[in-house]
């Protein structure tokens, strides 16, 4: 993780859903120190908390799932289903997660009715998101 304080107080701020990195700007932050301080969020992120590598999908959940699919429904409607389903499977694109989940939290808008921001991560980290591990341990810096 970084070690001077100044760079732990800013990534809280960067990572604060109210502020993200227009707090920077509404304080008249020079544009290259914005530019810097999302380099140093994206290293960090990389460098500490990035998931070396996709999570598995536990198999026999999978397959004792789909075995009761198929024996509730009859085979071959389960099969023409699926098949007719195929067609509309690109309409989850734009619904799908990008693999950035900094370049993700940054474009998104901030999000003025939040609060507290320790129980907006956890309820984040309750449902896997990425980036809620760094956000929780950035922003539980006392005087961060």
């Amino acid at each position: 993780m970084l070690t001077p304080l100044l760079n732990l107080s800013f990534l809280a701020s960067v990572l604060h859903p109210r502020y993200k990195l227009t707090y920077f700007s509404k304080a008249k932050w020079p544009q290259p120190w914005i530019t810097t301080a999302e380099a140093l969020l994206r290293m960090e992120w990389e460098t500490n908390y990035k998931p070396s590598q996709p999570s598995q999908v536990d198999t026999s959940t999978t397959s004792s799932v789909m075995s009761a699919i198929v024996i509730s429904v009859p085979i071959i409607t389960s099969f023409e289903v699926l098949q007719g389903a195929d067609k509309y499977f690109h309409l989850l694109d734009d619904v799908v997660a990008t693999e950035d989940p900094i370049s993700e939290w940054i474009n998104s808008p901030p999000f003025t009715l939040t609060v507290d921001p320790i129980t907006y991560w956890t309820g984040l980290d309750a449902t896997g998101h990425p980036l809620a591990r760094m956000a929780l341990d950035f922003l539980s810096i006392p005087g961060a």
